[in-house]
């Protein structure tokens, strides 16, 4: 699972005939591949090509062509096409499919995006012993992620830790927290493209 990933197609012809745009071959090396964003982060599909003529490059997500805007560029380079996106929502997520065509031919390849919402700030949350400790977390995906939860990287306490998880939505909950309950917590999402991990620092003042 990468952030920034590139793919790379290269179809040759017999010397003196111009290269080609060919569907099948982008298609095969585009549509197996998934990206995991971080909600927040910026998402980088970088796209090199061989073909003459230039060919014209048109995005789409889910099926809808992609304009640029404040958050999105969209730039060819000799042998690249780039989309950028800033910032990331949970709204970005979706089917990015690019198609290429000049007068040989057209090529179309698509590459899902996933993005993983992010639990609380990474300045960490600080509560007094006895309070409620509350940590939501949005996670999403296709297909959605299985959620874990874990704190300093083991398992959490199930006796005293509730964890709700209802579609995309996850919450933990210690009713009344501890000193000991201080550390980091660890959120994870895994399918059938990876994990992703999120986590966040926990204080907690006073005696109790």
């Amino acid at each position: 699972i990468s952030i920034d990933q590139s793919y790379f197609f290269s179809i040759s012809d017999p010397p003196g005939c111009p290269t080609r745009v060919t569907p099948s071959d982008i298609v095969k090396d585009l549509q197996a591949q998934d990206i995991v964003v971080i909600e927040g982060e910026k998402l980088h599909l970088n796209i090199p090509y061989r073909a003459i003529p230039t060919p014209k490059v048109v995005w789409q997500k889910d099926t809808v062509e992609c304009k640029v805007y404040d958050r999105i560029s969209m730039t060819v380079e000799m042998n690249n096409a780039h989309l950028e996106l800033l910032k990331c929502t949970r709204g970005d997520a979706g089917a990015y499919a690019i198609t290429l065509e000049n007068s040989l031919g057209t090529a179309t390849g698509t590459v899902n995006v996933k993005v993983i919402g992010r639990i609380p700030d990474s300045n960490g949350v600080i509560i007094k012993a006895g309070e409620l400790l509350k940590l939501p977390a949005v996670v999403t995906g296709r297909p959605q992620p299985e959620v874990k939860w874990a704190k300093d990287e083991s398992e959490i306490d199930k006796e005293r830790v509730i964890v709700d998880t209802e579609g995309k939505n996850s919450t933990l909950f210690i009713k009344k927290a501890m000193r000991g309950d201080h550390g980091k917590y660890q959120i994870s999402g895994t399918n059938s493209s990876g994990t992703k991990t999120a986590e966040t620092k926990v204080d907690v003042m006073g005696q109790c």
